[in-house]
């Protein structure tokens, strides 16, 4: 078994016949460090930096002036490393907010790499650093991409679940604006804020659009033409279920009126299928003596609501609840042209 002085005269002999080899240069350092020759680590891995000027030998020398809390050197090779990322950068962005807390730091490295500035959004809306992503999202919002959407639209995900609803409505605003989305953007003041509510387009479960939320014994197919959706249940289904979920802002102390078409099939009376209105700050149901669904014929319908002083975000969910004395409901739902107003 090769030792570490072995080893290190094996690298040092490589080094010389080969002064470019940076693998040889970085194991050196390895070595060098691990037997706390920190001045000969240093020169090694500086050395492997000359001899190769990509990613890898960048990052081992920010990782390294890290170690030694030389955190100037540390930031400097940190940024050099992210102007030529590959692979994940998630541990190159961990470092860098060690370093420094803040996201100008790799926002200015990157803003020539549209790949990786979408990676950065995701890393911190995943960490919950909603304050530090909105300047990332406003770069990539400048000309969004199809590949910027899922990102941009978790990070509106993330906003609405912190209860930053004025910065979501702005994101996916600007994403509808720029089409980058086929939908319209929403407008609190005309009342003009559900979303595909004529099921032009499949329920995408993207921020402010549908989400069906899958269940057993439950299909729900989208229909283009005509547009809309039909909602089978087996009767093998939960005995209580959300089958179709839309958040919709909403203004404080409003009345407002959810009107939508529909008809069904094998539905008999108390078929336990109706719309609620849940008031996402407190989870209170605001709906006000809601309907049951029911109607061989296509039929409009409606459900009112008034929302309350602090409400600013509703969550309009379609509910199946079996009612006691009767079996599990077995038929068909077709849903169309929902309106809020």
């Amino acid at each position: 078994m090769v030792g570490p002085d072995e080893s290190a005269s094996i690298l040092a002999r490589a080094v010389v016949l080969n002064p470019r080899d940076s693998n040889a240069w970085m194991q050196l350092g390895l070595l060098s460090e691990a037997r706390n020759d920190f001045d000969g680590a240093e020169a090694a891995y500086r050395q492997a930096a000359r001899a190769n000027r990509q990613f890898q030998p960048s990052w081992t020398l920010s990782n390294y002036f890290y170690r030694r809390q030389n955190l100037d050197e540390a930031s400097a090779w940190a940024v050099r490393s992210l102007q030529m990322v590959h692979g994940d950068p998630a541990p190159l962005f961990q470092l860098c907010w060690r370093l420094r807390p803040d996201p100008a730091m790799v926002l200015d490295a990157v803003s020539h790499r549209r790949d990786v500035l979408r990676e950065y959004l995701a890393f911190l809306t995943a960490g919950e650093r909603l304050e530090a992503a909105a300047s990332v999202a406003r770069r990539l919002l400048v000309q969004p991409q199809n590949d910027d959407v899922p990102n941009l639209t978790a990070y509106c995900e993330r906003l609405l679940g912190s209860g930053f609803v004025a910065p979501a409505i702005d994101i996916w605003n600007q994403l509808c604006e720029r089409k980058a989305i086929p939908y319209r953007p929403l407008h609190l003041a005309e009342r003009a804020t559900l979303t595909n509510g004529s099921f032009e387009r499949p329920p995408s479960s993207m921020a402010f659009d549908w989400r069906v939320l899958p269940w057993p014994g439950i299909e729900v197919v989208h229909s283009a033409k005509p547009a809309g959706l039909r909602i089978a249940l087996s009767g093998l289904q939960p005995e209580s279920c959300e089958i179709l979920t839309e958040l919709v802002p909403v203004l404080s102390r409003t009345s407002y009126h959810l009107r939508f078409e529909h008809r069904t099939r094998g539905f008999e009376k108390n078929a336990g299928m109706h719309w609620s209105v849940f008031d996402v700050a407190n989870g209170s149901d605001l709906a006000e003596a809601a309907a049951e669904l029911g109607n061989e014929a296509w039929d409009t319908r409606e459900t009112r609501f008034t929302t309350g002083p602090n409400s600013r975000l509703v969550r309009l969910a379609l509910i199946y609840r079996r009612a006691p004395g009767t079996t599990l409901l077995e038929g068909s739902l077709w849903l169309r042209n929902i309106n809020l107003d």
